[in-house]
C-alpha cells in the first residue's frame, strides 16, 4: 500500500454520498468512509489539534490497519490530511499499523505505534517535521519484543511521555494471559529503551486479563492512568502517584462503561486541558455495515480533570456549544396521578439538556428516538433507589440485526442533588453525560421514519427544565 491522500475535493465528493443516509453523524469526526476504530496520537501541536485513528482504506470492516490523519484549529471542523502509516511489505508492520501516540520533541514529532507482522505485535516509530510526511524508522522495530510472561499477541499501544528529564514508553500487555498490566521503559541515551517492569498491573481479574491503549498522564499533583480492558470492553481510570518507576492508585472507577466507547485516548492543549475521545463502535451486522460504506465514529472531544475529592470527572468539550441553532425550552411538573403528560419534540442531530428535580424516590428520564406509537423507543431513567442511570434499548429497534441490549452505569446524587444530563443525539450515536460524573455511550438504528420524537417521562412527581437544541453539521 502507498501513502494516500484525501484532497478537498475528493472528501466532498466521498461525504455527499451519504448524505441520505439517517444513521451518519452530522456533527461527530469520522472519516470520509470505511472503517474506523481507535483513536490514535492525539495532540496539540503550533496552534492545531491532530486527530490520528486506525482506518481501513480498503472497505466499511476492520483490516489493512493504517493510520488516518486530520487536523482541527477550533476542535470541530477537520481538515482530512494524508495516512500517516500505512503497512509496509516484508517489514514488522506489514500485516498492520497498529494504534500508539505521538511525542514532540526539539520539533521533531514522533508517531510510536505497534507493528503487526506474523502473529506477533512489535513497537515501532516514524517522525515528521511537518506533521504530515511521516518517515518511519529505518531500524523498526524499536522494542522487538515482549518481556517474559507476555506473549506476542498482547503487546501493544504503546504511550510515550516525559517526566523528570527522561522519556518514558508504556506498552498495554497481558500478564501470564490472565491480568492487564501497563509495561514501563525508559529510553537510553543510545535511543534504545530499557524495560523496567510494570507500572501497574490490573489487581484481580474483574480489571481485566488485557489492557489496551494506555494513557498516563498529570493533572496537579496527581497522575491518571486510564487503560481499555479486555475482553470487558470498557474503559478504566485509576488516579495516583508515580513514584520510583510504579503507579500507586488511590481512586478508580469505569470512565465509559458498557462496551460502546472504548480505546479511549487524551492530550494537553495549549490551555492546560486535556481532551479525551474514545472510539464508538458500530452495533449492527457486518452486512449492514458493508451496505452503508462506512463504519465507525469518535466520542466526542471531552475535558478530563479532577473534581474536589480527587476524582477524575468528564464533560463535553465547550467548544461544542458553537453548534447550537434553534433553542426550544420547556419546563414543568410531572404527576403521574394528575395525568399530565408533555408533549413529544423531534430530535436527530441534536443537544438536549435536562434538569429533574427528585420529589421522591421515583424514576426518571427521557425517552429518545420513539415512534409516536411506541413500537420503537429508546429510554433513558435513572433510579433513584437502584442509584443507577439505565439506557433501555429493548424496543430501540425492530431490525434484529442490530444491538438492542441494556446499558447502565451506576450513580449516585447526594440528598437534595439534581438530575443534570445533557443527551446528543447523532443519528444512530447517542452520548449521554450526567452530572459531569458518568458518561453512557451507544448506538440506536431505528427502522421507522417517525422514531425522531424525544420527550420526558417519569414514574413519580418531578419538576423539570429542559432545553434542546439542533446541531449544525461539522462538514457544511
Amino acid at each position: 500500500m502507498t501513502q494516500s491522500a484525501f484532497t478537498p475535493e475528493d472528501t466532498f465528493k466521498i461525504r455527499s454520498r451519504f448524505r441520505g443516509d439517517r444513521f451518519r453523524p452530522h456533527y461527530h469526526f469520522m472519516p470520509p468512509h470505511n472503517w474506523m476504530n481507535d483513536p490514535n496520537g492525539v495532540a496539540f501541536v503550533n496552534g492545531e489539534y491532530h486527530v490520528f485513528y486506525q482506518h481501513n482504506p480498503m472497505e466499511p470492516t476492520w483490516g489493512n490497519m493504517s493510520w488516518g490523519h486530520a487536523r482541527s484549529r477550533d476542535l470541530l471542523h477537520w481538515e482530512d490530511l494524508p495516512h500517516a502509516l500505512l503497512p509496509t511489505p516484508g517489514s514488522a508492520d506489514e500485516d498492520g499499523c497498529f494504534s500508539g501516540t505521538l511525542f514532540s520533541e526539539q520539533g521533531t514529532h514522533t508517531l510510536y505505534y505497534t507493528g503487526y507482522h506474523f502473529d506477533r505485535q512489535t513497537q515501532c516509530s516514524a517522525s515528521s517535521t511537518d506533521m504530515v510526511h511521516f518517515e518511519k524508522h529505518p531500524s523498526n522495530p524499536i522494542i522487538s519484543h515482549a518481556p517474559e510472561g507476555v506473549g506476542p499477541n498482547d503487546f501493544r499501544d504503546p504511550w510515550v511521555f516525559e517526566h523528570q528529564g527522561l522519556i518514558y514508553m508504556l506498552v498495554g500487555a497481558s500478564i501470564d494471559s490472565e491480568l492487564g498490566a501497563a509495561l514501563l521503559y525508559a529510553r537510553q541515551p543510545d535511543q534504545s529503551w530499557l524495560h523496567l517492569g510494570e507500572l501497574f498491573r490490573a489487581p484481580n481479574r474483574k480489571y481485566g486479563s488485557m489492557w489496551e491503549c494506555p494513557n498516563f498522564f498529570r493533572i496537579g499533583d496527581k497522575w491518571v492512568l486510564i487503560v481499555s480492558i479486555w475482553p470487558k470492553l470498557k474503559v478504566h481510570c485509576f488516579v495516583g502517584t508515580f513514584q520510583d518507576g510504579r503507579f500507586h492508585p488511590e481512586w478508580d472507577d469505569d470512565l465509559d462503561a458498557d462496551a460502546s466507547s472504548y480505546a479511549h485516548l487524551s492530550c494537553k492543549d495549549d490551555r492546560g486541558r486535556y481532551i479525551n475521545w474514545g472510539w464508538i463502535d458500530e452495533q449492527r451486522d457486518r452486512d449492514l455495515m458493508q451496505a452503508a460504506g462506512w463504519a465507525g465514529v469518535l466520542s466526542l472531544p471531552r475535558v478530563l480533570n479532577l473534581d474536589e475529592h480527587g476524582h477524575l470527572s468528564l464533560e463535553p468539550a465547550p467548544e461544542l456549544q458553537k453548534l447550537r441553532q434553534n433553542l426550544r425550552m420547556d419546563a414543568g411538573t410531572l404527576a403521574p396521578a394528575a395525568h399530565t403528560e408533555r408533549p413529544a419534540f423531534k430530535a436527530t442531530h441534536s443537544e438536549i439538556q435536562a434538569r429533574f428535580e427528585l420529589r421522591d424516590q421515583k424514576p426518571v428520564g427521557l425517552c429518545l428516538l420513539t415512534a409516536p406509537d411506541g413500537s420503537e423507543e429508546t429510554r433513558l431513567t435513572y433510579d433513584p433507589l437502584a442509584r443507577k442511570l439505565l439506557l433501555d434499548r429493548s424496543k430501540c429497534s425492530l431490525n434484529p440485526k442490530t444491538s438492542r441490549q441494556n446499558q447502565s452505569v451506576p450513580l449516585y446524587l447526594k440528598p437534595g442533588e439534581t438530575l443534570d444530563l445533557r443527551v446528543f443525539i447523532d443519528g444512530s450515536v447517542v452520548e449521554v453525560y450526567a452530572n459531569g460524573r458518568v458518561c453512557l455511550t451507544s448506538r440506536i438504528y431505528p427502522t421507522l421514519e417517525s422514531s425522531v420524537y424525544s420527550k420526558v417521562h417519569a414514574q413519580g412527581e418531578t419538576t423539570y427544565e429542559l432545553q434542546v437544541w439542533d446541531m449544525h453539521s461539522i462538514w457544511e
